[in-house]
C-alpha cells in the first residue's frame, strides 16, 4: 500500500515539474509580448522623445494605454508568483506555507487585473451605450476565474498543511 502511494506522489511530482516548466514559457512569452508592445506603440514614442507634438496626443488614449499595460503587468508578476509556489512545491512537498503564500499573491493579483479590465472594457463601455455582443470579454474573465482558483487553490493548501501538522502532532 505504501508502495503505490509513494508512485502515486511521484506521477503528482512530475506532473508539477511540466508545469513549472509550462509556467516559465509563458512568462518569457509574456515578457517578449510586453517588451515588444511597448516598444511598437507610437503614443509612447511621442510621449518621450517628441515633447513638441504634447498638443496633438488624446490624453486619453495614452492613459488607457498606460492602464492597459499595468494590469497586464500585474498578470505577469502574478505568473512569476505561481512559479514561484510551484517550484515551491516541488522542493518542500504538497502542503507548506510557502506554496500558500506564493498562491495566494498570485490570486489575488489575477483577481484585481481581471475585475479592472473587466470594468474598464465591459462595465463602462455598456455603461456608455455599446452594445453587449460587440464587446470581447474572454481574456478579463478567464483571469478574474483563475485568480479566484488560485485564491481557493492557496486556501486548500492551508487547509492541507494544518491537517498535515496535527496528524504530525497526532503520531
Amino acid at each position: 500500500m505504501l508502495s503505490k502511494n509513494n508512485n502515486y506522489n511521484l506521477v503528482i511530482m512530475k506532473k508539477i515539474k511540466v508545469l513549472h516548466y509550462l509556467v516559465l514559457v509563458l512568462i518569457t512569452i509574456n515578457i517578449i509580448w510586453f517588451l515588444r508592445y511597448i516598444y511598437y506603440q507610437p503614443k509612447i514614442y511621442k510621449i518621450i522623445f517628441k515633447t513638441a507634438e504634447a498638443q496633438n496626443y488624446a490624453p486619453y488614449q495614452d492613459i488607457n494605454f498606460l492602464v492597459d499595460m499595468f494590469f497586464y503587468f500585474l498578470v505577469i508578476v502574478s505568473l512569476f508568483s505561481i512559479d514561484f509556489g510551484l517550484f515551491s512545491l516541488i522542493k518542500k512537498g504538497f502542503f507548506n506555507a510557502k506554496s500558500y503564500s506564493w498562491f495566494r499573491i498570485a490570486g489575488l493579483l489575477l483577481v484585481i487585473s481581471g475585475f479592472c479590465n473587466l470594468v474598464l472594457h465591459v462595465i463602462i463601455p455598456l455603461y456608455k451605450g455599446m452594445k453587449f455582443f460587440e464587446l470581447f470579454i474572454g481574456n478579463d474573465f478567464l483571469i478574474l476565474v483563475l485568480g479566484i482558483g488560485l485564491y481557493a487553490l492557496a486556501d486548500i493548501i492551508q487547509n492541507g498543511s494544518l491537517l498535515k501538522q496535527e496528524n504530525e502532532l497526532t503520531i
